[in-house]
């Protein structure tokens, strides 16, 4: 099965939300309201730039333990391209299959899909110093 949209690029000047990593003066930083993570509802909003026939998938919200959580994803039944929007109440990382990326809040992979095979075990992992995240994973087909 052939994977036109996985891993490609984002048309130039497409909109998408910014990291706040790479915006230190951005308002969501900015003051204690700014520290609480958004609602599941509201952080799915983040991906509604997601490719068509995109849908959500899973969705949870993580205690980080340790400063790590997981959240496994149920093994496709197909090979699918996924999208993950997530935010947290501090900045951390987050992977899934081979894409990561560290933020507050943010998509990831930032630009494109990250593609799992079908059959193939995969999850959300969470770390650093936050003490909760919230996870929306959209997958395409």
């Amino acid at each position: 099965m052939a994977f036109a949209a996985c891993g490609q690029q984002k048309a130039p000047g497409a909109a998408r939300p910014s990291p706040v990593a790479s915006s230190p003066t951005s308002a969501v930083d900015a003051g204690p309201a700014a520290s609480a993570v958004p609602a599941l509802v509201e952080l799915a909003e983040l991906a509604a730039e997601a490719p068509a026939g995109s849908r959500e998938w899973d969705r949870a919200e993580l205690t980080l333990v340790d400063g790590r959580a997981r959240r496994d994803l149920p093994a496709p039944e197909r090979d699918v391209c996924v999208r993950v929007a997530y935010a947290s109440d501090e900045p951390v990382e987050v992977a899934v299959a081979a894409a990561r990326a560290r933020g507050s809040r943010g998509l990831l992979p930032e630009d494109g899909l990250a593609c799992l095979r079908r059959g193939e075990r995969a999850s959300v992992d969470v770390s650093g110093g936050g003490g909760r995240a919230r996870v929306v994973v959209f997958r395409l087909p």
